[in-house]
C-alpha cells in the first residue's frame, strides 16, 4: 500500500514526509478488527485515542538509541583502531582525529561531517565486532601528499580495508622478587 511512496521517497525528508503522512492514514482508516464495537471507535487513532505510552527521560532515550561513537586518531597509513580491527579511512588524515559511529550493522568513520568509509559489520551479544565486510571507501576532498606506489581498486586482493587484530593474551603481573633492605644496621629510615 505505502511502498509505491516510500520506493518514490530519493532524500531522508521525503522519507519522513511519506511515512508520517502513512501513519496518519493508517491511524484514520477504519479498521475489520473494530467494526463490531458498541462504542462506535472504528479506527485505530479512535481505539487508542487516550493512550500516551510511559513517559521516559528524554536522556536516557538518547542513550539507549544513540548509535556508539568513538573518537579515535588515524595512523600513518590511514587506518583507525576499534575493537579489536584496524579499518582504513583516508590516508591524507594520517594523525588527525576520526569519529567512529556503530548503528546496527552499518560502521562508519567520518571526519567531522565528512563520512570517509563505511562498512558493513556483524556484531555478537557482548558488542565485539566478529565480520566486517563490504568495505567502501568515499571520495573526499582530502587528497594524501604523495600518491600510492601501486594502483589499487576498492575490494582488490591487494591491499586490505579491514584487518582483524589478534586477541590480546592475558597480561601477568610481574612477580616482586624481594625488596632490598637497608645496606648499614644503623641507618634510619
Amino acid at each position: 500500500m505505502a511502498d509505491w511512496d516510500f520506493a518514490k521517497a530519493t532524500t531522508w525528508a521525503e522519507l519522513q514526509r511519506v511515512h508520517d503522512k502513512w501513519v496518519e492514514a493508517y491511524l484514520g482508516e477504519e479498521h475489520w478488527a473494530h467494526r463490531q464495537r458498541p462504542d462506535g471507535k472504528r479506527s485505530p487513532g479512535a481505539v487508542l485515542n487516550w493512550v500516551i505510552g510511559t513517559p521516559h527521560d528524554p536522556d536516557a532515550l538518547a542513550r539507549l538509541f544513540a548509535p556508539v561513537r568513538a573518537v579515535r586518531t588515524l595512523d600513518r597509513a590511514g587506518y583507525v583502531r576499534f575493537r579489536r580491527w584496524r579499518l582504513y579511512s583516508n590516508r591524507a588524515l594520517a594523525r588527525h582525529h576520526a569519529h567512529v559511529w556503530l548503528s546496527e550493522e552499518t560502521l562508519t568513520i567520518a571526519s567531522g561531517e565528512e563520512p570517509l568509509a563505511y562498512y558493513t559489520v556483524t556484531v555478537n551479544r557482548r558488542g565485539e565486532l566478529t565480520a566486517v565486510t563490504e568495505p567502501r571507501l568515499l571520495p573526499t576532498p582530502y587528497q594524501a601528499p604523495q600518491p600510492p606506489l601501486w594502483s589499487w581498486t576498492a575490494g582488490s586482493d591487494e591491499w586490505l580495508l579491514a584487518l582483524r587484530l589478534p586477541a590480546r593474551g592475558r597480561r601477568r603481573r610481574r612477580r616482586r622478587v624481594g625488596v632490598q633492605g637497608w645496606l648499614c644496621e644503623n641507618a634510619d629510615p
